[in-house]
């Protein structure tokens, strides 16, 4: 398949196929490595993700790493004592009121194990 995709259904079916061919990434990975760019781009264009990809737009990298962060290992905002000040802290950058510090964002990659230059590279 080389041609865009051009309906919601076609979509889930190549989202399908991809799932399938990832039982075997070795055999399957350029294959793979052609239909994923088919996938970002109706995602990034298709009205069906106009309002999610507009609220991704709208939340800053250090914003979603929090969230990630607080999603994969369980924390709610009173788990970040030693990294970050307190809850109101952690409440205001979520809402992208406040911006860690360097040393908040080093704290959070020592707790964490990440590299910070990736994560801060376009906030600050």
């Amino acid at each position: 398949m080389t041609n865009d995709i051009t309906d919601h259904q076609q979509y889930l079916d190549l989202l399908a196929q991809i799932d399938r061919l990832f039982d075997d990434y070795e055999t399957n990975k350029r294959q793979i490595d052609q239909l994923v760019p088919l996938v970002d781009k109706y995602e990034e264009n298709a009205s069906y993700f106009a309002s999610f990809n507009q609220s991704l737009a709208d939340v800053s990298n250090i914003q979603a790493l929090l969230r990630v962060l607080m999603d994969q290992h369980g924390l709610g905002i009173d788990d970040f004592q030693n990294e970050l000040r307190g809850p109101g802290d952690v409440t205001a950058i979520l809402n992208g009121q406040l911006t860690p510090t360097p040393e908040q964002l080093f704290a959070l990659s020592n707790r964490f194990g990440f590299e910070i230059h990736s994560v801060i590279s376009s906030e600050l």
